[in-house]
Protein backbone atom coordinates (compact mmCIF):
# COMPACT_ATOMS: atom_id res chain seq x y z
CA UNK A 1 0.00 0.00 0.00
CA UNK A 2 1.48 3.51 -0.71
CA UNK A 3 1.51 6.47 1.40
CA UNK A 4 0.64 9.47 -0.16
CA UNK A 5 1.46 13.17 1.13
CA UNK A 6 0.46 16.51 -0.48
CA UNK A 7 2.97 18.17 -2.33
CA UNK A 8 1.85 21.94 -1.27
CA UNK A 9 2.86 21.29 2.16
CA UNK A 10 5.43 22.54 3.73
CA UNK A 11 5.61 21.24 7.14
CA UNK A 12 8.81 19.56 6.15
CA UNK A 13 12.68 19.97 6.90
CA UNK A 14 13.77 22.50 4.31
CA UNK A 15 17.63 23.23 4.24
CA UNK A 16 18.23 26.85 5.29
CA UNK A 17 20.93 28.77 3.94
CA UNK A 18 24.51 27.48 5.23
CA UNK A 19 27.84 29.49 6.22
CA UNK A 20 29.25 30.67 2.73
CA UNK A 21 26.58 29.53 0.68
CA UNK A 22 25.47 31.83 -1.96
CA UNK A 23 22.61 32.35 -3.77
CA UNK A 24 22.35 30.72 -7.29
CA UNK A 25 19.85 31.02 -9.86
CA UNK A 26 17.02 28.55 -9.56
CA UNK A 27 16.58 26.27 -12.49
CA UNK A 28 14.59 27.02 -15.89
CA UNK A 29 14.53 25.45 -18.56
CA UNK A 30 12.51 24.80 -21.87
CA UNK A 31 9.87 22.35 -21.92
CA UNK A 32 10.63 18.99 -23.53
CA UNK A 33 9.48 17.40 -26.85
CA UNK A 34 6.99 14.99 -26.92
CA UNK A 35 8.15 11.63 -26.98
CA UNK A 36 6.42 8.43 -28.36
CA UNK A 37 2.37 7.87 -28.27
CA UNK A 38 0.17 9.44 -25.38
CA UNK A 39 -1.92 7.27 -23.06
CA UNK A 40 -5.62 8.83 -22.38
CA UNK A 41 -9.05 7.71 -21.02
CA UNK A 42 -12.07 9.69 -19.75
CA UNK A 43 -12.60 10.24 -16.23
CA UNK A 44 -15.78 11.57 -14.40
CA UNK A 45 -17.01 12.32 -10.78
CA UNK A 46 -16.75 8.90 -10.21
CA UNK A 47 -13.01 8.91 -10.27
CA UNK A 48 -10.81 6.05 -12.10
CA UNK A 49 -7.18 5.05 -13.11
CA UNK A 50 -4.54 6.00 -15.82
CA UNK A 51 -1.37 4.69 -16.40
CA UNK A 52 1.26 3.67 -19.13
CA UNK A 53 1.57 0.19 -20.45
CA UNK A 54 4.95 0.04 -18.54
CA UNK A 55 3.60 0.65 -15.23
CA UNK A 56 5.79 3.59 -15.54
CA UNK A 57 3.50 5.99 -13.95
CA UNK A 58 0.13 5.84 -12.92
CA UNK A 59 -2.81 8.65 -11.94
CA UNK A 60 -5.19 7.88 -9.14
CA UNK A 61 -8.34 9.90 -9.81
CA UNK A 62 -10.49 10.23 -6.53
CA UNK A 63 -14.29 10.51 -6.92
CA UNK A 64 -15.23 14.26 -6.52
CA UNK A 65 -12.06 15.31 -8.23
CA UNK A 66 -13.74 16.60 -11.16
CA UNK A 67 -17.02 17.85 -11.95
CA UNK A 68 -17.88 16.25 -15.14
CA UNK A 69 -16.32 13.91 -18.11
CA UNK A 70 -12.79 14.91 -18.38
CA UNK A 71 -9.68 13.75 -20.25
CA UNK A 72 -7.11 12.64 -18.87
CA UNK A 73 -4.05 12.03 -20.74
CA UNK A 74 -0.31 10.90 -20.36
CA UNK A 75 2.62 11.26 -22.24
CA UNK A 76 6.57 10.98 -22.15
CA UNK A 77 8.52 14.45 -23.01
CA UNK A 78 12.44 15.08 -22.88
CA UNK A 79 13.67 15.47 -19.67
CA UNK A 80 15.16 18.70 -19.61
CA UNK A 81 15.92 18.65 -15.68
CA UNK A 82 19.72 18.83 -15.78
CA UNK A 83 20.97 15.97 -14.26
CA UNK A 84 18.19 13.88 -13.82
CA UNK A 85 18.55 10.15 -15.02
CA UNK A 86 14.84 9.22 -14.82
CA UNK A 87 12.03 9.71 -17.10
CA UNK A 88 9.68 12.82 -17.76
CA UNK A 89 6.48 13.24 -18.24
CA UNK A 90 3.97 15.54 -18.80
CA UNK A 91 0.35 14.97 -17.22
CA UNK A 92 -3.01 16.83 -19.04
CA UNK A 93 -5.22 18.53 -18.75
CA UNK A 94 -2.72 21.40 -17.43
CA UNK A 95 -3.96 24.48 -15.88
CA UNK A 96 -7.21 22.73 -14.28
CA UNK A 97 -6.94 22.65 -10.34
CA UNK A 98 -8.76 19.45 -9.05
CA UNK A 99 -11.72 19.64 -6.52
CA UNK A 100 -9.44 16.70 -4.32
CA UNK A 101 -6.06 15.69 -4.97
CA UNK A 102 -5.03 13.32 -7.32
CA UNK A 103 -2.71 10.65 -6.77
CA UNK A 104 0.99 10.71 -8.77
CA UNK A 105 3.07 7.23 -8.73
CA UNK A 106 6.32 7.59 -10.69
CA UNK A 107 8.33 4.23 -10.96
CA UNK A 108 12.51 4.16 -10.41
CA UNK A 109 12.89 0.74 -11.10
CA UNK A 110 15.93 0.93 -13.23
CA UNK A 111 17.57 4.21 -12.94
CA UNK A 112 21.24 4.35 -11.79
CA UNK A 113 21.19 6.34 -8.45
CA UNK A 114 24.04 8.88 -8.34
CA UNK A 115 24.27 9.22 -4.50
CA UNK A 116 23.38 5.18 -5.14
CA UNK A 117 20.62 5.51 -1.97
CA UNK A 118 17.04 5.97 -3.06
CA UNK A 119 15.99 7.93 0.11
CA UNK A 120 17.35 11.00 -1.24
CA UNK A 121 14.49 10.41 -4.54
CA UNK A 122 11.95 13.19 -4.61
CA UNK A 123 9.61 14.50 -7.42
CA UNK A 124 9.96 17.51 -9.14
CA UNK A 125 8.05 19.08 -11.52
CA UNK A 126 8.01 21.84 -14.18
CA UNK A 127 5.41 25.24 -14.11
CA UNK A 128 4.54 26.88 -16.92
CA UNK A 129 7.03 29.46 -16.73
CA UNK A 130 9.80 26.60 -16.83
CA UNK A 131 11.00 26.63 -13.22
CA UNK A 132 11.34 22.97 -11.70
CA UNK A 133 9.69 22.58 -8.04
CA UNK A 134 10.37 20.05 -5.80
CA UNK A 135 7.87 17.91 -4.35
CA UNK A 136 9.25 18.03 -0.62
CA UNK A 137 6.34 15.64 0.53
CA UNK A 138 7.14 12.91 -1.61
CA UNK A 139 6.63 9.28 -0.07
CA UNK A 140 9.58 6.37 -0.66
CA UNK A 141 8.44 2.71 -1.35
CA UNK A 142 11.74 0.84 -1.63
CA UNK A 143 9.64 -2.34 -2.25
CA UNK A 144 7.76 -1.36 -5.57
CA UNK A 145 10.31 1.12 -6.43
CA UNK A 146 7.73 4.00 -6.60
CA UNK A 147 7.85 7.84 -5.45
CA UNK A 148 4.17 8.86 -4.64
CA UNK A 149 2.53 12.36 -4.02
CA UNK A 150 -1.25 13.78 -4.09
CA UNK A 151 -1.38 17.16 -6.23
CA UNK A 152 -4.15 19.34 -7.79
CA UNK A 153 -2.44 20.32 -10.91
CA UNK A 154 -0.71 19.15 -13.51
CA UNK A 155 2.44 19.77 -15.17
CA UNK A 156 5.75 18.02 -16.50
CA UNK A 157 7.00 15.33 -13.99
CA UNK A 158 9.85 13.62 -13.32
CA UNK A 159 12.44 12.80 -10.10
CA UNK A 160 15.91 13.65 -9.21
CA UNK A 161 18.42 13.24 -6.22
CA UNK A 162 19.08 15.84 -3.59
CA UNK A 163 22.12 15.07 -2.62
CA UNK A 164 24.71 13.12 -4.80
CA UNK A 165 28.38 11.85 -5.04
CA UNK A 166 29.35 12.51 -8.39
CA UNK A 167 32.94 11.07 -10.24
CA UNK A 168 34.74 13.25 -13.06
CA UNK A 169 35.25 9.86 -14.29
CA UNK A 170 32.96 6.61 -13.79
CA UNK A 171 34.84 4.40 -15.41
CA UNK A 172 39.09 4.35 -15.38
CA UNK A 173 42.12 2.12 -16.35
CA UNK A 174 44.37 0.71 -14.16
CA UNK A 175 46.20 3.07 -12.21
CA UNK A 176 43.87 6.13 -13.52
CA UNK A 177 42.52 8.77 -10.65
CA UNK A 178 39.29 10.51 -10.97
CA UNK A 179 37.87 13.19 -8.64
CA UNK A 180 34.97 13.11 -6.81
CA UNK A 181 32.60 15.86 -5.24
CA UNK A 182 29.32 15.72 -2.97
CA UNK A 183 26.73 17.50 -4.79
CA UNK A 184 23.21 19.27 -3.78
CA UNK A 185 20.28 20.57 -4.78
CA UNK A 186 19.79 22.39 -1.81
CA UNK A 187 19.62 25.83 -2.22
CA UNK A 188 15.96 26.82 -2.77
CA UNK A 189 14.53 29.92 -3.70
CA UNK A 190 11.91 29.90 -1.76
CA UNK A 191 9.14 32.65 -2.82
CA UNK A 192 5.97 31.72 -0.91
CA UNK A 193 3.69 30.85 -3.87
CA UNK A 194 4.25 26.93 -3.58
CA UNK A 195 6.39 24.28 -3.83
CA UNK A 196 9.95 25.52 -3.38
CA UNK A 197 12.11 26.59 -7.03
CA UNK A 198 14.82 24.03 -6.75
CA UNK A 199 18.71 25.96 -7.56
CA UNK A 200 21.28 24.47 -9.86
CA UNK A 201 23.23 21.78 -8.95
CA UNK A 202 26.30 22.63 -6.88
CA UNK A 203 29.17 21.49 -4.51
CA UNK A 204 27.86 20.52 -0.92
CA UNK A 205 28.47 23.91 1.19
CA UNK A 206 28.05 23.44 4.93
CA UNK A 207 31.24 23.80 7.27
CA UNK A 208 29.53 22.07 10.10
CA UNK A 209 29.47 18.78 7.70
CA UNK A 210 31.94 16.57 8.26
CA UNK A 211 33.34 13.87 5.74
CA UNK A 212 34.33 10.61 6.41
CA UNK A 213 35.92 8.42 2.57
CA UNK A 214 35.83 4.68 2.54
CA UNK A 215 36.67 2.11 -0.08
CA UNK A 216 33.64 -0.07 0.42
CA UNK A 217 34.26 -3.17 -2.15
CA UNK A 218 37.13 -3.63 -4.65
CA UNK A 219 40.51 -1.45 -4.40
CA UNK A 220 41.93 1.34 -4.82
CA UNK A 221 42.49 4.60 -2.56
CA UNK A 222 40.79 7.40 -1.89
CA UNK A 223 42.35 10.69 -0.46
CA UNK A 224 40.73 13.77 0.58
CA UNK A 225 41.54 17.08 -1.09
CA UNK A 226 38.89 19.43 0.99
CA UNK A 227 35.78 19.40 2.87
CA UNK A 228 33.00 17.14 0.35
CA UNK A 229 35.69 16.55 -2.55
CA UNK A 230 38.28 13.77 -2.76
CA UNK A 231 40.54 11.96 -5.08
CA UNK A 232 40.03 8.14 -6.23
CA UNK A 233 42.88 6.19 -7.62
CA UNK A 234 42.02 3.17 -9.11
CA UNK A 235 44.35 -0.14 -8.67
CA UNK A 236 47.22 -1.24 -10.49
CA UNK A 237 45.34 -4.31 -11.50
CA UNK A 238 41.43 -4.92 -12.23
CA UNK A 239 39.81 -6.24 -9.05
CA UNK A 240 37.83 -8.96 -8.47
CA UNK A 241 35.28 -7.13 -7.22
CA UNK A 242 34.33 -4.40 -10.05
CA UNK A 243 33.05 -2.22 -10.33
CA UNK A 244 34.74 -0.49 -6.94
CA UNK A 245 32.01 1.53 -4.63
CA UNK A 246 33.65 4.53 -2.78
CA UNK A 247 31.63 5.81 -0.38
CA UNK A 248 31.49 9.18 2.18
CA UNK A 249 29.65 9.48 5.39
CA UNK A 250 28.31 13.14 5.98
CA UNK A 251 27.76 13.65 9.96
CA UNK A 252 25.69 16.74 11.10
CA UNK A 253 24.52 17.70 7.53
CA UNK A 254 21.32 19.64 6.17
CA UNK A 255 19.54 18.24 2.91
CA UNK A 256 15.48 18.41 2.17
CA UNK A 257 13.66 15.36 4.95
CA UNK A 258 9.78 14.00 4.65
CA UNK A 259 9.69 13.85 8.42
CA UNK A 260 6.05 11.92 7.62
CA UNK A 261 8.12 9.12 5.49
CA UNK A 262 8.59 6.81 8.27
CA UNK A 263 10.87 5.04 4.87
CA UNK A 264 13.43 8.01 4.66
CA UNK A 265 16.00 6.62 7.60
CA UNK A 266 17.78 9.53 7.97
CA UNK A 267 14.97 11.95 8.77
CA UNK A 268 15.97 13.01 12.12
CA UNK A 269 19.40 11.41 12.28
CA UNK A 270 22.85 13.07 12.25
CA UNK A 271 24.62 10.10 9.94
CA UNK A 272 24.06 10.11 6.14
CA UNK A 273 25.90 7.72 3.56
CA UNK A 274 26.71 8.42 -0.17
CA UNK A 275 28.24 5.57 -2.64
CA UNK A 276 29.91 6.06 -6.12
CA UNK A 277 30.33 3.14 -8.40
CA UNK A 278 33.57 3.24 -10.56
CA UNK A 279 34.06 0.95 -13.46
CA UNK A 280 37.95 -0.19 -13.54
CA UNK A 281 38.73 -1.97 -16.92
CA UNK A 282 41.20 -0.90 -20.23
CA UNK A 283 41.75 2.04 -22.40
CA UNK A 284 38.45 2.04 -24.07
CA UNK A 285 34.93 0.58 -22.77
CA UNK A 286 31.04 0.89 -24.18
CA UNK A 287 28.31 0.39 -21.53
CA UNK A 288 24.54 0.92 -22.05
CA UNK A 289 21.31 -0.09 -20.56
CA UNK A 290 18.06 -0.92 -22.76
CA UNK A 291 15.06 -2.61 -20.46
CA UNK A 292 16.93 -2.43 -16.98
CA UNK A 293 19.74 -4.75 -18.36
CA UNK A 294 22.84 -3.43 -17.99
CA UNK A 295 25.94 -4.93 -20.64
CA UNK A 296 29.66 -3.56 -20.32
CA UNK A 297 32.20 -4.27 -23.18
CA UNK A 298 35.87 -3.72 -21.81
CA UNK A 299 36.63 -3.67 -25.78
CA UNK A 300 39.49 -6.49 -25.26
CA UNK A 301 37.91 -8.59 -27.97
CA UNK A 302 37.96 -11.71 -25.28
CA UNK A 303 34.19 -10.39 -24.14
CA UNK A 304 33.41 -7.75 -27.26
CA UNK A 305 34.89 -5.99 -29.76
CA UNK A 306 34.50 -2.18 -30.13
CA UNK A 307 35.45 -0.57 -34.10
CA UNK A 308 35.40 2.90 -34.35
CA UNK A 309 35.62 5.00 -37.76
CA UNK A 310 36.29 8.97 -37.60
CA UNK A 311 36.43 9.91 -41.30
CA UNK A 312 33.84 12.36 -42.60
CA UNK A 313 31.55 10.95 -39.53
CA UNK A 314 31.29 9.45 -36.11
CA UNK A 315 30.61 5.97 -35.88
CA UNK A 316 30.83 2.99 -33.36
CA UNK A 317 30.18 -0.41 -33.73
CA UNK A 318 30.17 -3.05 -31.25
CA UNK A 319 29.39 -7.02 -30.81
CA UNK A 320 28.13 -7.39 -27.07
CA UNK A 321 27.55 -10.00 -24.51
CA UNK A 322 24.43 -12.40 -25.61
CA UNK A 323 25.05 -11.74 -29.48
CA UNK A 324 23.57 -8.06 -28.78
CA UNK A 325 24.94 -5.85 -31.54
CA UNK A 326 25.00 -1.92 -30.93
CA UNK A 327 25.81 1.12 -33.73
CA UNK A 328 25.79 4.68 -33.23
CA UNK A 329 26.47 6.89 -35.91
CA UNK A 330 26.41 11.20 -36.17
CA UNK A 331 26.94 12.54 -39.55
CA UNK A 332 25.83 15.16 -41.66
CA UNK A 333 27.21 18.09 -43.86
CA UNK A 334 31.14 17.34 -44.46
CA UNK A 335 31.82 21.58 -43.73
CA UNK A 336 31.11 21.15 -40.03
CA UNK A 337 33.17 18.81 -38.06
CA UNK A 338 32.21 16.73 -35.39
CA UNK A 339 33.70 16.91 -31.90
CA UNK A 340 32.92 18.19 -28.45
CA UNK A 341 29.04 19.10 -28.78
CA UNK A 342 25.51 17.90 -27.92
CA UNK A 343 23.43 15.90 -31.14
CA UNK A 344 19.93 14.80 -31.60
CA UNK A 345 18.65 12.40 -33.55
CA UNK A 346 16.26 13.54 -36.57
CA UNK A 347 16.80 14.25 -40.05
CA UNK A 348 20.04 14.91 -41.74
CA UNK A 349 18.32 17.72 -43.88
CA UNK A 350 18.61 19.74 -40.40
CA UNK A 351 22.30 19.44 -39.93
CA UNK A 352 24.28 16.67 -38.19
CA UNK A 353 22.01 13.87 -36.51
CA UNK A 354 23.04 11.02 -34.35
CA UNK A 355 21.18 7.87 -35.23
CA UNK A 356 21.53 4.48 -32.40
CA UNK A 357 20.59 0.78 -33.28
CA UNK A 358 20.69 -1.98 -30.80
CA UNK A 359 20.26 -5.43 -31.88
CA UNK A 360 19.21 -7.96 -28.97
CA UNK A 361 20.32 -11.64 -31.02
CA UNK A 362 19.90 -13.28 -33.74
CA UNK A 363 17.45 -16.12 -31.53
CA UNK A 364 13.68 -16.19 -32.19
CA UNK A 365 12.28 -13.61 -30.06
CA UNK A 366 15.22 -11.27 -30.20
CA UNK A 367 14.41 -7.45 -31.09
CA UNK A 368 15.92 -4.52 -32.95
CA UNK A 369 15.59 -0.92 -31.34
CA UNK A 370 15.83 1.99 -33.52
CA UNK A 371 15.93 5.96 -32.46
CA UNK A 372 13.46 6.66 -35.17
CA UNK A 373 10.77 4.35 -36.97
CA UNK A 374 8.02 4.98 -39.87
CA UNK A 375 4.59 5.92 -38.91
CA UNK A 376 2.17 4.10 -40.46
CA UNK A 377 -1.55 5.12 -41.53
CA UNK A 378 -4.34 4.31 -43.99
CA UNK A 379 -2.43 5.55 -46.87
CA UNK A 380 0.52 3.15 -45.94
CA UNK A 381 4.12 3.31 -44.03
CA UNK A 382 7.04 5.43 -44.01
CA UNK A 383 5.48 8.54 -45.10
CA UNK A 384 6.53 10.26 -42.18
CA UNK A 385 9.48 8.97 -39.39
CA UNK A 386 9.17 9.75 -35.75
CA UNK A 387 12.92 10.53 -34.25
CA UNK A 388 13.57 9.62 -30.10
CA UNK A 389 13.81 13.21 -28.57
CA UNK A 390 16.93 11.85 -26.83
CA UNK A 391 20.51 13.00 -27.44
CA UNK A 392 24.72 11.88 -27.85
CA UNK A 393 26.82 14.27 -26.28
CA UNK A 394 30.40 14.25 -26.71
CA UNK A 395 32.67 15.41 -23.66
CA UNK A 396 35.79 15.00 -25.27
CA UNK A 397 37.10 14.48 -28.43
CA UNK A 398 40.71 13.58 -29.38
CA UNK A 399 43.28 13.58 -32.49
CA UNK A 400 44.30 9.67 -33.56
CA UNK A 401 45.19 7.87 -30.74
CA UNK A 402 43.46 9.20 -28.60
CA UNK A 403 40.24 9.02 -26.44
CA UNK A 404 36.96 9.74 -27.40
CA UNK A 405 34.21 9.98 -24.55
CA UNK A 406 30.34 10.73 -24.75
CA UNK A 407 27.00 9.72 -22.51
CA UNK A 408 23.61 8.58 -25.09
CA UNK A 409 19.94 9.65 -23.71
CA UNK A 410 17.38 8.10 -25.57
CA UNK A 411 14.33 6.32 -26.14
CA UNK A 412 14.57 3.54 -28.73
CA UNK A 413 12.21 1.78 -30.64
CA UNK A 414 10.89 -1.71 -31.48
CA UNK A 415 11.19 -1.74 -35.23
CA UNK A 416 8.58 -4.11 -37.06
CA UNK A 417 5.87 -2.82 -34.94
CA UNK A 418 2.88 -0.53 -35.24
CA UNK A 419 3.24 2.46 -32.84
CA UNK A 420 5.91 1.06 -30.59
CA UNK A 421 6.31 1.74 -27.14
CA UNK A 422 9.36 3.59 -26.35
CA UNK A 423 11.83 1.87 -24.19
CA UNK A 424 14.54 4.10 -22.15
CA UNK A 425 18.21 3.47 -23.65
CA UNK A 426 21.51 5.44 -21.53
CA UNK A 427 24.72 4.26 -22.77
CA UNK A 428 28.36 5.49 -22.01
CA UNK A 429 31.33 5.04 -23.89
CA UNK A 430 35.45 5.81 -24.38
CA UNK A 431 36.78 4.65 -27.46
CA UNK A 432 40.10 5.11 -28.94
CA UNK A 433 40.22 7.23 -32.29
CA UNK A 434 42.12 5.09 -35.06
CA UNK A 435 41.81 7.06 -38.16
Amino acid sequence: MLLVATSACHENSIPEPTEGSTTVEPIKTRHGALMGAPVTKAIGPSGGELQMPDNSIRLSVPAGAVGAATTFSIQQVENTFPGSTGRSYRLLPEGVKFSKPVTLTLSYEGTTLQGGNPEFLYLTYQDADGFYRVATNTFLNKESKTLTVETTHFSDWTYFETILLVADNSYLNKGESTKLKVMEYMNYDLTGDGDPKLGVLQEYSNSRTKFDWSINYGGGTVTPDKPGAATFKAPASVPEVNPVGVGVRLSNFNVIVNKNDPTRNYAGKDVLLLQKEIQIGGEQFLEYTLNGVKLFNPGDYENGSIRVDTRNKFSISSYMTGNQTFDLMITGPEEKAIGVGTYSFGNQEKGQFAAVTVNTGHAKGSEKYSSSYQICTERGCGLNTQYTGGTVTITKWAPIGGFIEGEISANLFITGKFDPPAKEFKAKFRVKRVN
